[in-house]
């Protein structure tokens, strides 16, 4: 849940800032910082996901990785989180992430499908792996 929150808001990130116009075509030394920090992030996640949860490096894993101490899934999950808890755990406004999930039938969804595979070399440009790219585009 994580993962996709993550996932979530680094595509409503990046599309926002391509349909802005702002964003360029090679990662910049700010872009490459970005997206190895994204990157960790998609390494931890995977490790974490690989685990069991009563394995003690998973508990450990989970100490250690920043999104969890924000408890972005509680307030996820949350019946009593409200709007601006999302967006304060997420960083995004939470009405964004409905339009992520019209991906068949949405102009945004159209949009994410045709940036997915610039997204992905954006991402390898930077300094991800092919995996870790596409497992963030999928």
């Amino acid at each position: 849940m994580v993962r996709k929150g993550l996932i979530l808001a680094a595509a409503l990130a990046l599309i926002a800032t391509t349909t802005a116009g702002a964003a360029s075509p090679r990662p910049d030394a700010h872009d490459r910082a970005l997206v190895a920090r994204l990157g960790a992030e998609v390494s931890t996640f995977d490790a974490v996901s690989a685990k069991t949860s009563n394995d003690p490096q998973l508990q450990k894993a989970l100490k250690t990785c920043a999104p969890f101490n924000k408890m972005i899934d509680l307030v996820l999950v949350s019946k009593t989180s409200t709007a601006q808890d999302v967006r304060n755990a997420l960083g995004i406004d939470p009405s964004l992430i409905a339009k992520l999930y019209e991906l068949g039938s949405s102009k945004a969804g159209t949009t994410l499908t045709h940036l997915n595979p610039k997204m992905r070399a954006f991402f390898v440009a930077g300094g991800l792996t092919a995996k870790s790219a596409k497992a963030l585009t999928s």
